[in-house]
């Protein structure tokens, strides 16, 4: 499968052509090699501004949406499912200037995964992350959970 063999700088400009970003300002600043790694940011602009002037906050969810499920998915390959399960987001304070989102995996995450999936078993794996301004400033913060399992074997006749 290609997307196993990508860099993360590679995989950081095919995110630049995803159509559900092209008019939000969300941009992959870093994507890791190892996918353990990704810093994303969205730029305040007239076109992504809520009524009020500020970061749309739909967008700053859907600065979160993708990372974890897709860095999970490159680290524990293609015998594994990897899906959002669900999420809940916590506008902390108004977002006035361009906002940054740092996500990280860790070993010992993915062994735990990997130990609670090992028997076939589905298991929802929770990441806290928050999303700041210039300042270093929480302006949201999001709770996801990821469903995870192992597949199961196809049987061969």
């Amino acid at each position: 499968m290609v997307f196993f063999k990508i860099s993360g700088n590679t995989f950081k400009w095919i995110m630049a052509l995803w159509p559900p970003f092209w008019f939000t300002g969300i941009r992959y600043d870093f994507v890791a090699d190892d996918f353990k790694n990704v810093r994303v940011s969205m730029a305040l602009r007239f076109y992504n501004k809520n009524i009020h002037g500020l970061q749309y906050g739909g967008n700053l969810f859907s600065m979160t949406d993708a990372c974890h499920g897709i860095m999970l998915y490159r680290n524990l390959g293609p015998a594994y499912n990897v899906l959002d399960k669900s999420a809940h987001i916590d506008f902390v304070k108004p977002g006035k200037t361009k906002v940054i989102l740092e996500c990280a995996i860790s070993d010992c995450d993915i062994e735990d995964i990997k130990q609670k999936t090992a028997n076939g078993d589905k298991y929802f794996k929770e990441f806290t992350v928050h999303v700041r301004d210039l300042e270093g400033e929480v302006v949201a913060t999001v709770v996801k959970t990821v469903y995870v399992r192992k597949k199961r074997p196809k049987p061969s006749f």
